[in-house]
């Protein structure tokens, strides 16, 4: 998705939303407040026992529990077990009949000393965040959904309410942004860094981007959350490159009058855009990294990934070659891993090809793979290759009045 089309978003949806659910978020920001204020950081250590615990009934409002009910609007961590606070009071499991004090083992041999150690944990990740000390929130011991709500809590305009992996990975893919690595933590710093980018977003309270963020995208599926399957992230994928036209042997199925059926590239993006997004972001990646490789690291700084600000320019990534030319390259993929389908070349790439030196199309096969391949072709030899045929297939209809 490019910077134009979430524009177009923003301008349509995000002052309903923000109408929508201005009540209950300013209801939520109440209730954060006064949590914080009931807690201070400094004050962490110091809890008691039973002021901490979930599982002592409703009537003992402890810490866990508002976090987990009272604050559930800022971010869902309902439904994992109470094992994410690392004490809780009741059973290990269903078949357990005895409820009593438990711990979750890293924190220490028995409950009383796992209950030090947690607070001392949490009081570490919330100094941490105020300083924004990533390697300590990282490495901290508290588990991701419990920590990722904590951070929001204490800290609302640094931390994105989404604490779930499977959700986290799920907009990353539909946005095809890129983030450091693959912990909750950094997936939520790039997708706040990247709405924060956009100004009408910015001067919001941060809870309204998660709103915008479940209005656009929906969520994953049951089945998806809960297996934790999951496309893998661009940074996850290792490209190969490859060399000659990987083709399946087959014949072209025919449909409707015998006729050859010639879908492509650009025909699967328009029903799934993330396929042709997706693509683009593993060029872009895999063109810095070429550049790296051939030990020109300025050049790899100055390529572009131009069709996220301007999709009219014949051309998807700006980058170079070893000797400084610039390259221009369209991308076209697909999930398939064959080329017998072909692929579309519009006329304003058609006719950039022939007016800018050092024009590719790069085909990107099995996108969504850790292993996608990457074939690159310069448009001025494909004219010249009998392996190839070009061939009009669009007219322009005028309106004459």
């Amino acid at each position: 998705m490019n910077r134009s089309e979430f524009d177009d978003i923003l301008s349509a949806r995000f002052p309903i939303i923000i109408e929508e659910n201005k009540s209950l978020i300013e209801n939520m920001e109440k209730l954060r407040k006064s949590f914080v204020k009931d807690y201070p950081i400094k004050s962490i250590k110091s809890l008691a026992l039973d002021e901490y615990v979930i599982g002592k009934g409703a009537s003992n409002k402890s810490f866990c529990y508002r976090v987990e009910w009272e604050l559930d609007q800022l971010g869902k961590i309902v439904g994992s077990p109470a094992r994410k606070f690392g004490l809780w009071y009741g059973r290990v499991n269903k078949s357990d009949k005895t409820n009593e004090y438990r711990c979750v083992k890293k924190f220490g041999e028995n409950y009383l000393a796992a209950f030090e150690a947690v607070k001392n944990e949490i009081s570490n990740l919330l100094l941490a965040g105020e300083v924004d000390d990533f390697s300590e929130l990282r490495s901290n011991k508290i588990s991701p959904m419990f920590k990722g709500k904590l951070l929001y809590i204490y800290y609302p305009q640094k931390f994105l309410p989404i604490y779930a992996e499977s959700h986290l990975h799920y907009f990353l893919n539909k946005m095809n942004l890129v983030s450091d690595s693959v912990s909750e933590l950094d997936m939520q710093k790039t997708i706040m860094e990247y709405l924060g980018s956009f100004p009408d977003v910015l001067k919001h309270p941060v809870h309204y981007r998660s709103k915008l963020l479940y209005d656009q995208f929906g969520r994953p599926s049951k089945e998806a959350a809960e297996k934790k399957t999951r496309k893998p992230l661009p940074q996850e994928a290792i490209p190969e490159i490859i060399i000659s036209l990987p083709l399946s042997g087959k014949a072209p199925v025919a449909r409707g009058g015998g006729s050859p059926w010639k879908p492509d590239y650009e025909a699967q993006a328009r029903n799934k855009r993330g396929v042709g997004e997706r693509g683009e972001v593993l060029v872009f990646e895999n063109e810095k990294k070429r550049l790296e490789l051939l030990g020109k690291p300025e050049l790899a700084k100055k390529v572009k990934h131009v069709s996220l600000a301007d999709d009219s320019l014949g051309y998807d990534i700006l980058s170079f070659d070893e000797l400084g030319q610039k390259r221009f390259i369209e991308v076209k993929s697909t999930t398939s891993q064959y080329a017998d389908k072909g692929f579309y070349i519009s006329k304003n790439e058609a006719d950039k090809s022939q007016t800018l030196d050092n024009y590719y199309v790069y085909l990107v096969f099995s996108v969504y793979k850790k292993k996608p391949q990457i074939l690159h072709l310069k448009v001025a030899d494909i004219r010249n290759d009998s392996r190839f045929k070009m061939t009009p297939v669009q007219y322009q209809v005028g309106i004459i009045a």
